[in-house]
Protein backbone atom coordinates (compact mmCIF):
# COMPACT_ATOMS: atom_id res chain seq x y z
CA UNK A 1 0.00 0.00 0.00
CA UNK A 2 1.39 3.56 -0.91
CA UNK A 3 0.04 6.29 1.52
CA UNK A 4 -0.44 9.75 -0.06
CA UNK A 5 -1.67 13.22 1.16
CA UNK A 6 -4.50 15.06 -0.52
CA UNK A 7 -3.27 18.45 -0.70
CA UNK A 8 -6.43 19.87 -1.73
CA UNK A 9 -8.75 17.94 0.98
CA UNK A 10 -6.00 17.73 3.69
CA UNK A 11 -6.94 13.82 4.19
CA UNK A 12 -4.51 10.66 3.84
CA UNK A 13 -5.59 7.68 2.68
CA UNK A 14 -4.12 5.15 0.38
CA UNK A 15 -3.45 4.34 -2.69
CA UNK A 16 -3.66 0.25 -4.15
CA UNK A 17 -0.83 -0.25 -6.91
CA UNK A 18 -2.78 -1.58 -10.56
CA UNK A 19 -0.58 -4.34 -10.04
CA UNK A 20 -1.94 -5.75 -6.76
CA UNK A 21 -5.84 -4.70 -7.09
CA UNK A 22 -7.24 -2.14 -9.58
CA UNK A 23 -10.52 -2.41 -8.28
CA UNK A 24 -11.61 -2.44 -5.05
CA UNK A 25 -13.83 -5.97 -4.11
CA UNK A 26 -17.01 -6.14 -2.47
CA UNK A 27 -15.78 -5.94 1.04
CA UNK A 28 -13.64 -3.24 1.00
CA UNK A 29 -16.21 -1.30 -0.80
CA UNK A 30 -18.32 -1.76 2.12
CA UNK A 31 -15.14 -0.66 4.14
CA UNK A 32 -14.21 2.18 2.03
CA UNK A 33 -17.70 2.97 1.19
CA UNK A 34 -20.53 1.87 3.56
CA UNK A 35 -23.55 3.82 1.82
CA UNK A 36 -22.83 2.90 -1.48
CA UNK A 37 -21.40 4.73 -5.10
CA UNK A 38 -22.59 8.02 -5.31
CA UNK A 39 -25.47 7.97 -7.31
CA UNK A 40 -25.93 10.42 -10.81
CA UNK A 41 -28.71 12.64 -8.56
CA UNK A 42 -25.78 12.80 -6.08
CA UNK A 43 -23.27 13.89 -8.15
CA UNK A 44 -25.87 16.36 -10.03
CA UNK A 45 -25.99 18.08 -6.68
CA UNK A 46 -22.60 18.81 -5.36
CA UNK A 47 -21.30 21.99 -5.22
CA UNK A 48 -19.75 23.06 -7.91
CA UNK A 49 -16.50 23.40 -5.98
CA UNK A 50 -16.66 19.11 -5.81
CA UNK A 51 -15.43 18.97 -9.57
CA UNK A 52 -12.25 18.48 -8.22
CA UNK A 53 -12.77 15.07 -6.93
CA UNK A 54 -14.05 13.58 -10.59
CA UNK A 55 -12.20 16.04 -12.19
CA UNK A 56 -9.37 15.00 -15.15
CA UNK A 57 -6.44 15.79 -12.67
CA UNK A 58 -7.58 13.56 -9.99
CA UNK A 59 -8.19 10.68 -12.15
CA UNK A 60 -4.44 9.36 -11.56
CA UNK A 61 -5.49 8.86 -7.61
CA UNK A 62 -9.53 7.89 -8.75
CA UNK A 63 -7.77 5.38 -11.07
CA UNK A 64 -5.64 3.87 -8.56
CA UNK A 65 -7.90 3.87 -5.60
CA UNK A 66 -11.69 4.48 -6.81
CA UNK A 67 -12.60 4.10 -3.50
CA UNK A 68 -10.82 8.07 -2.46
CA UNK A 69 -13.33 9.62 -4.56
CA UNK A 70 -16.00 8.41 -2.26
CA UNK A 71 -14.15 9.51 0.57
CA UNK A 72 -13.44 13.19 -0.50
CA UNK A 73 -17.19 13.89 -0.52
CA UNK A 74 -17.16 13.26 3.16
CA UNK A 75 -13.62 16.22 3.52
CA UNK A 76 -14.17 19.83 4.01
CA UNK A 77 -13.32 21.96 0.23
CA UNK A 78 -10.05 24.06 1.22
CA UNK A 79 -9.60 27.41 0.07
CA UNK A 80 -7.46 27.58 -2.76
CA UNK A 81 -3.33 27.01 -2.03
CA UNK A 82 -0.22 29.84 -3.16
CA UNK A 83 1.06 26.96 -5.46
CA UNK A 84 -2.47 26.11 -7.29
CA UNK A 85 -2.86 30.26 -7.66
CA UNK A 86 0.43 30.55 -8.88
CA UNK A 87 -0.45 27.40 -11.72
CA UNK A 88 -3.74 29.22 -12.44
CA UNK A 89 -1.88 32.91 -13.25
CA UNK A 90 0.77 31.34 -15.23
CA UNK A 91 -1.79 29.33 -17.40
CA UNK A 92 -3.67 32.86 -17.82
CA UNK A 93 -0.43 34.34 -19.18
CA UNK A 94 0.21 31.57 -21.32
CA UNK A 95 -2.67 32.11 -23.49
CA UNK A 96 -2.26 36.16 -23.08
CA UNK A 97 0.92 36.16 -24.05
CA UNK A 98 0.68 33.83 -26.88
CA UNK A 99 -2.73 35.80 -28.29
CA UNK A 100 -1.19 39.76 -27.34
CA UNK A 101 2.55 39.30 -27.39
CA UNK A 102 2.68 41.20 -24.12
CA UNK A 103 6.21 41.62 -22.76
CA UNK A 104 7.29 39.84 -19.73
CA UNK A 105 7.34 43.29 -17.87
CA UNK A 106 3.66 43.52 -18.44
CA UNK A 107 3.10 40.64 -15.78
CA UNK A 108 5.37 41.49 -13.12
CA UNK A 109 4.28 42.17 -9.62
CA UNK A 110 1.84 41.38 -6.65
CA UNK A 111 -1.79 39.02 -7.77
CA UNK A 112 -4.37 38.83 -4.95
CA UNK A 113 -6.69 36.08 -5.33
CA UNK A 114 -10.80 37.66 -5.57
CA UNK A 115 -12.07 35.08 -3.36
CA UNK A 116 -9.46 33.27 -1.07
CA UNK A 117 -7.46 36.60 -0.91
CA UNK A 118 -4.03 34.67 -1.89
CA UNK A 119 -1.37 36.72 -2.82
CA UNK A 120 1.61 35.98 -5.30
CA UNK A 121 4.09 37.94 -6.70
CA UNK A 122 5.31 36.87 -9.87
CA UNK A 123 8.51 36.39 -10.81
CA UNK A 124 10.92 36.67 -13.93
CA UNK A 125 11.72 33.21 -13.57
CA UNK A 126 8.02 32.46 -13.44
CA UNK A 127 7.37 34.51 -16.62
CA UNK A 128 10.49 32.60 -18.60
CA UNK A 129 8.94 29.36 -17.99
CA UNK A 130 5.69 30.74 -19.73
CA UNK A 131 7.62 32.05 -22.36
CA UNK A 132 8.98 28.56 -22.96
CA UNK A 133 5.27 27.43 -23.42
CA UNK A 134 4.44 30.26 -25.73
CA UNK A 135 7.27 28.94 -27.70
CA UNK A 136 6.02 25.71 -27.78
CA UNK A 137 3.01 27.25 -29.40
CA UNK A 138 5.21 29.37 -32.09
CA UNK A 139 6.32 26.34 -32.94
CA UNK A 140 2.87 24.51 -33.58
CA UNK A 141 1.33 27.73 -35.26
CA UNK A 142 4.04 27.43 -37.94
CA UNK A 143 3.81 23.98 -38.22
CA UNK A 144 0.10 23.02 -37.95
CA UNK A 145 -1.26 26.76 -38.66
CA UNK A 146 -3.00 29.22 -35.87
CA UNK A 147 -6.38 27.70 -37.38
CA UNK A 148 -5.83 24.54 -35.93
CA UNK A 149 -5.00 25.39 -32.47
CA UNK A 150 -7.39 25.99 -29.52
CA UNK A 151 -6.78 27.04 -26.47
CA UNK A 152 -8.40 26.19 -23.19
CA UNK A 153 -11.18 24.17 -24.37
CA UNK A 154 -13.78 22.62 -22.18
CA UNK A 155 -15.10 19.34 -22.61
CA UNK A 156 -17.08 16.33 -20.62
CA UNK A 157 -17.31 12.46 -21.61
CA UNK A 158 -20.97 12.84 -21.88
CA UNK A 159 -20.59 11.16 -25.21
CA UNK A 160 -19.35 8.37 -23.20
CA UNK A 161 -22.38 8.45 -21.16
CA UNK A 162 -20.56 10.27 -17.84
CA UNK A 163 -21.49 14.03 -18.40
CA UNK A 164 -20.53 14.80 -14.81
CA UNK A 165 -16.69 14.17 -15.65
CA UNK A 166 -15.22 17.54 -17.46
CA UNK A 167 -12.38 19.05 -17.39
CA UNK A 168 -10.57 22.19 -20.05
CA UNK A 169 -7.75 21.28 -21.77
CA UNK A 170 -4.79 23.66 -22.12
CA UNK A 171 -4.20 23.24 -25.83
CA UNK A 172 -6.06 21.14 -28.39
CA UNK A 173 -4.51 20.84 -31.51
CA UNK A 174 -6.43 19.17 -34.70
CA UNK A 175 -4.91 18.66 -38.06
CA UNK A 176 -7.15 15.96 -40.31
CA UNK A 177 -7.33 12.74 -38.31
CA UNK A 178 -4.51 13.88 -35.96
CA UNK A 179 -5.31 14.86 -32.41
CA UNK A 180 -2.60 16.90 -30.23
CA UNK A 181 -3.42 16.94 -26.57
CA UNK A 182 -0.53 19.64 -24.47
CA UNK A 183 -0.79 20.22 -21.06
CA UNK A 184 1.52 22.95 -18.96
CA UNK A 185 2.49 22.01 -15.97
CA UNK A 186 4.11 24.62 -13.49
CA UNK A 187 4.69 22.88 -10.72
CA UNK A 188 8.38 23.13 -9.06
CA UNK A 189 8.05 20.27 -6.56
CA UNK A 190 6.15 17.04 -8.34
CA UNK A 191 6.88 16.04 -11.61
CA UNK A 192 4.21 15.33 -14.10
CA UNK A 193 5.03 11.97 -15.99
CA UNK A 194 3.13 11.28 -19.89
CA UNK A 195 3.16 8.13 -18.45
CA UNK A 196 1.80 6.47 -15.33
CA UNK A 197 2.22 2.52 -14.32
CA UNK A 198 2.66 1.28 -17.72
CA UNK A 199 -0.04 3.54 -19.35
CA UNK A 200 -0.56 6.88 -20.91
CA UNK A 201 -1.67 9.30 -18.52
CA UNK A 202 -5.06 9.65 -17.28
CA UNK A 203 -5.66 12.97 -17.52
CA UNK A 204 -4.45 13.45 -20.94
CA UNK A 205 -6.47 10.19 -21.43
CA UNK A 206 -9.37 12.32 -20.40
CA UNK A 207 -8.63 15.02 -22.86
CA UNK A 208 -8.16 13.22 -25.56
CA UNK A 209 -11.45 11.56 -24.98
CA UNK A 210 -13.60 14.83 -24.68
CA UNK A 211 -11.67 16.14 -28.16
CA UNK A 212 -11.24 12.98 -30.26
CA UNK A 213 -14.41 13.20 -32.86
CA UNK A 214 -13.34 11.36 -35.92
CA UNK A 215 -9.76 10.72 -35.40
CA UNK A 216 -7.56 7.82 -36.00
CA UNK A 217 -4.26 8.96 -33.86
CA UNK A 218 -3.88 10.45 -30.66
CA UNK A 219 -0.77 12.75 -29.71
CA UNK A 220 -0.43 12.90 -25.83
CA UNK A 221 1.77 16.14 -24.49
CA UNK A 222 3.20 17.13 -20.98
CA UNK A 223 5.48 20.29 -21.07
CA UNK A 224 6.97 20.93 -17.01
CA UNK A 225 9.27 23.90 -17.35
CA UNK A 226 10.25 23.99 -14.05
CA UNK A 227 12.12 20.41 -14.55
CA UNK A 228 12.80 21.01 -18.18
CA UNK A 229 10.40 17.85 -19.05
CA UNK A 230 8.84 17.58 -21.95
CA UNK A 231 7.77 14.23 -23.38
CA UNK A 232 5.41 13.14 -25.82
CA UNK A 233 3.96 9.99 -26.48
CA UNK A 234 1.41 8.57 -29.00
CA UNK A 235 -1.38 6.16 -29.34
CA UNK A 236 -4.31 5.00 -31.61
CA UNK A 237 -8.07 6.24 -31.10
CA UNK A 238 -8.35 2.25 -31.21
CA UNK A 239 -6.20 2.10 -28.27
CA UNK A 240 -8.22 5.14 -26.42
CA UNK A 241 -11.06 3.51 -26.35
CA UNK A 242 -10.30 0.09 -25.34
CA UNK A 243 -8.50 1.63 -22.15
CA UNK A 244 -11.74 3.82 -22.09
CA UNK A 245 -13.91 0.38 -21.97
CA UNK A 246 -11.73 -1.99 -20.28
CA UNK A 247 -10.24 0.14 -17.97
CA UNK A 248 -11.89 3.53 -17.09
CA UNK A 249 -15.01 3.16 -17.28
CA UNK A 250 -15.43 -0.02 -14.89
CA UNK A 251 -12.85 2.26 -12.23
Amino acid sequence: TVHYRNARYGRYGSLQPRGVAMLLTAAQSQIFNPKGLVSDADLASLPADYHAILAPSSMSRVMLCPASAQASLRCPIQPQSVPAYRGSLLHEFVVDMYLNKTKIDGYLGNYTHATDGIEYKVTVDDMEQVKECVRHLMLLERTYGKENIWLEQSGSLAAFGIPFIHGTADVVVRVGKTLFIIDWKFGTGVQVFVHEHGTPNPQLMNYALMHMGNVEEVNLRIVQPPHFYDETTTITADELRAWFKDYFRPV
